[in-house]
């Protein structure tokens, strides 16, 4: 904003050009706006960092311009602005259409930031709902653990943040901040569940110590990769931080292949043993080395999956163990990927079955031996090239289009600042 300069003895006086463009501006916007009230927002991103300069230049303006008197500014706010417009008893169209997409220069559409970064859409998603929980947990032992995420949360909610638009290294730096704050929330929890959990009800050197699997998406929990031998079992709570009663199936990685599942009412729940495929363990040996710095052992067998089933704002523990005597092996359905017979790959025990292209592993075939459907399936993902930000349209911009079964998905990335 250039200022307002009205000392006669400089020699850049310039109120009277200022007061005939704020005019100018006024008129041109009151020739396609309805009554004669307008309103101009001040202000934009990484602007009034220094806001005395700022609003002295703005009184100077309002002061001269109210001087001229051909039109009227003030101070306003959006209440004031909404009681003019409803006073003047104007007829208002309808509008039907959409605002979207917004742009703000050539090919710099906004609609991207529904779309943009869905790993840390995602990372803020899980982290929020896992505050709930945690804030829950904490009221029922009267802690206090979980204002380290609170902040990181808050900061995570910018709309620069969770919409995906910050650059890199800013991005990053959120990630990094919600880690470090669900990392000490997560020690609270831990103390919290043995203390809950415990059979005296108190928190006196609890008998069980809990521990979380942050890293389950690549198959990486040490808690529970460990053998299991006849006398020792593995513990499993599982909480629910909603209001009405949920199911859901947990899974983790284990190294046994002769598991049972029971409840804690001691009856046995129905359990699937899945055998962990070359994609993962191979995700795994890569990301636990840049996450963690260490090389970790050979990876897990299997994937353990159940179904649990939780109160509303309560927990469940289940035990895992091996079976013990005649007649109590109930472990379930052992799934494992066979080796492929040419070019494709069969999934699925029952009924429904499913046949994925070995070569490229996309989906080819779904096949329903009860209804008779048999399905071939043609599915490619396909992209069209980013703009690299170099030339004059500096947006970059990235579309990817996805073909599955005939259903097309039109994806967009854009807007990094």
């Amino acid at each position: 904003m250039t200022p307002v300069q009205d000392d006669p003895l400089l020699f850049d006086t310039n109120v009277e050009q200022r007061v005939n463009d704020f005019v100018s501006a006024a008129i041109a916007q009151a020739n396609v706006t309805r009554t004669n009230h307008i309103m101009w927002t001040m202000g934009d991103d990484f602007n009034y960092q220094y806001a005395e300069s700022w609003f002295r230049n703005m009184d100077r303006l309002i002061h001269y311009v109210n001087k001229d008197g051909r039109v009227h500014a003030l101070y306003s706010t959006p209440s004031i602005y909404t009681d003019a417009k409803h006073a003047s008893n104007e007829s208002w169209p309808l509008k039907r259409d959409d605002y979207f997409p917004y742009a703000d220069s050539t090919n710099a559409y906004w609609t991207g930031y529904f779309t943009s970064r869905p790993t840390f859409k995602g990372y803020v998603r899980m982290l929020s709902g896992y505050y709930l929980a945690a804030r829950q947990i904490e009221f029922l032992v009267g802690g206090s653990f979980t204002s380290s995420l609170e902040d990181p949360l808050g900061i995570a909610q910018h709309h620069d943040a969770v919409s995906g638009t910050a650059k890199q290294h800013t991005t990053d730096d959120y990630s990094k901040r919600l880690a470090l704050g669900a990392s000490q929330v997560e020690k609270g929890v831990n103390t919290a569940l043995a203390c809950l959990t415990s059979s005296k009800g108190t928190c006196m050197s609890p008998a069980v110590k809990f521990s979380q699997c942050q890293l389950l998406n690549i198959s990486y929990c040490p808690s529970t990769e460990e053998q299991i031998s006849g006398g020792k079992g593995l513990v499993i709570t599982a909480y629910n931080p909603l209001g009405w009663e949920h199911s859901d199936f947990i899974r983790v990685p284990v190294n046994d292949l002769h598991l049972v599942v029971k409840s804690s009412d001691g009856s046995f729940v129905d359990s699937q043993l899945v055998e962990v495929d070359n994609v993962t363990s191979n995700l795994r040996k890569l990301y636990v080395k840049a996450y963690l710095g260490i090389n970790t052992d050979k990876p897990p067998k299997y994937w353990l999956v159940f179904q649990a089933s939780v109160p509303p704002m309560g927990w469940n523990t289940y035990f895992v163990s091996k079976p013990k005597g005649a007649g109590s092996n109930r472990m379930g359905y052992v799934s494992t990927i066979a080796s492929p017979s040419k070019d494709t790959v069969e999934v699925g025990p029952g009924s429904l079955k499913m046949t994925f292209s070995s070569a490229s592993g996309q989906l080819t075939r779904m096949f329903n031996s009860i209804t008779g459907v048999d399905l071939p399936i043609q599915q490619s993902f396909l992209w069209y090239g980013s703009n690299n930000g170099d030339g004059a349209d500096s947006q970059h911009l990235e579309l990817i289009f996805l073909d599955q079964m005939g259903l097309h998905r039109l994806l967009f990335q854009d807007r990094y600042r």
